[in-house]
């Protein structure tokens, strides 16, 4: 039998070599994808939270600064917490308050049933109470908590146009 030694073929040693460079590649291409989707559920929470802040915030701020009257600790049942009333007018007032499941609404007709919109899609946290009004200064401190118990607390305080504020509104 002759050796043709002009044969190529793939030694154990290249193909052991093939398959760690392949294995390293494949390693750094899995680690890229779930760093990036880690990265995205992050950001996706933290969009959320903005997203809540932001609607709240502008939901108070557009009534604060055309209310006549302001109660800020105004609880109208049985909430864990009290809300916020304000006083637009002789004929329109409007509740901001955290219901039942701990989300944060909005009742533009406190004085009937079925007026409720949810605004927030973060729960809240009722350990104390949000609303403070004190010299001509509306302060609401909420903080909101995802499904994954991540907590991020925002502090807003608003200046109501008008200097002679009810503090005592009720229905």
């Amino acid at each position: 039998m002759t050796v043709n030694k002009n044969e190529s073929g793939i030694t154990l040693i290249e193909l052991m070599v093939a398959i760690a460079i392949i294995g390293v590649v494949i390693s750094a291409l899995y680690l890229s994808y779930f760093s990036s989707v880690s990265v995205f559920s992050f950001n996706r929470a933290q969009t959320e939270f903005h997203r809540d802040q932001r609607l709240i915030s502008e939901n108070i701020a557009k009534k604060v600064r055309s209310a006549e009257g302001i109660n800020d600790n105004f609880n109208p049942g049985s909430l864990p917490i009290a809300g916020l009333l304000l006083k637009i007018d002789e004929d329109e007032k409007i509740f901001f308050g955290v219901n039942s499941n701990n989300y944060f609404y909005v009742d533009n007709d406190p004085a009937a049933s079925g007026g409720e919109r949810v605004i927030s899609q973060n729960k809240i946290s009722v350990d104390s109470n949000i609303f403070n009004y004190t010299d001509g200064v509306l302060e609401i401190k909420i903080t909101l908590i995802n499904n994954d118990g991540k907590e991020y607390t925002f502090i807003e305080s608003y200046n109501p146009r008008l200097s002679d504020i009810d503090v005592s509104v009720t229905l």
